[in-house]
């Protein structure tokens, strides 16, 4: 790949916007994002306040997470857009 296609495509990613909700979340939270054309998979990382990696999962867009297995607490969602953490606060059931 030549510089000038990876700036292509790191254009593209920079510009992607990803929303989660509901947040604070109980059992599942949804991911969407704002490039409607953006069609492959992406893989979505869930850590610890403490940095351990607890979900790690390929998405497409507009998807959901099932959160069953997570215990409640305080979590960071990092998605390779921006490699952007959001705050994920999950309330349990």
């Amino acid at each position: 790949m030549n510089k000038k296609s990876a700036d292509i495509i790191n254009e593209k990613f920079n510009s992607v916007n990803i929303d989660i909700y509901p947040n604070p979340a109980k059992t599942e939270v949804f991911i969407s994002n704002n490039a409607a054309s953006l069609s492959e998979s992406f893989e979505v990382k869930i850590f610890s306040i403490e940095g351990k990696l607890v979900f790690s999962e390929l998405v497409n867009s507009n998807s959901s997470i099932n959160l069953n297995g997570i215990k409640k607490g305080v979590y960071y969602l990092q998605t390779p857009f921006k490699n952007e953490f959001k705050k994920l606060i999950i309330s349990g059931e």
